[in-house]
């Protein structure tokens, strides 16, 4: 009689998520990910098939258990408040980790195309509600801009998410965060 499964796979997903968040999915092994997992490597094969495989899954863990938050900030608060407390998120730490889309971007060639997909997908949704609290601070006034630069403005804030997500952890200082993000919404003239 075969032993009953004894595994929750959304651990298996957190902790594979953290390893490949940490080190990359290029400098990860499957060692690493058997070890964090607390399976062994046979069970991990069975789960999901080979490193490709959980990577993938990995990478939809991520965008449903950590991604939704900065997507329903700019939902749930229209507008300059929106966009105030979306880029509240990005304050450095010790120990900032970026995002780990953000970090796989960087090892595009090493990733399955289907992780680029997720990660173009995600970023777009965020342009494109960036772009719909931009237009709301344009009609409760707190924005004056030509409609007609909406556009590259969402584009160069994804760009900012992307460089916050990057130079955080080689700062990790919360000062230079807030300069950042702050001189940012200062040119926007939204502080």
């Amino acid at each position: 009689m075969a032993r009953p499964i004894e595994y929750n796979k959304d651990d298996i997903l957190f902790q594979c998520m953290e390893i490949f968040w940490k080190k990359g999915y290029e400098s990860t092994s499957i060692s690493d990910l058997v070890t964090v997992a607390g399976v062994n490597r046979c069970t991990l094969y069975a789960i999901f098939g080979d490193k490709k495989g959980l990577f993938d899954q990995v990478m939809s863990f991520y965008l449903d258990k950590v991604l939704t938050y900065p997507l329903s900030i700019l939902r749930d608060h229209p507008g300059k408040e929106g966009i105030l407390k979306f880029f509240e998120i990005f304050q450095f730490s010790k120990g900032f980790k970026g995002c780990l889309y953000t970090n796989t971007a960087s090892e595009k060639h090493s990733v399955e195309k289907s992780a680029v997909i997720k990660i173009k997908d995600f970023f777009l949704k965020i342009e494109k509600q960036l772009k719909l609290n931009l237009k709301a601070c344009l009609d409760d006034g707190d924005l004056c801009i030509d409609v007609s630069k909406l556009d590259g403005i969402c584009k160069t804030m994804v760009c900012l998410v992307f460089g916050l997500g990057s130079f955080g952890k080689i700062s990790e200082d919360v000062k230079d965060s807030d300069l950042i993000v702050d001189s940012y919404l200062k040119l926007l003239g939204l502080r």
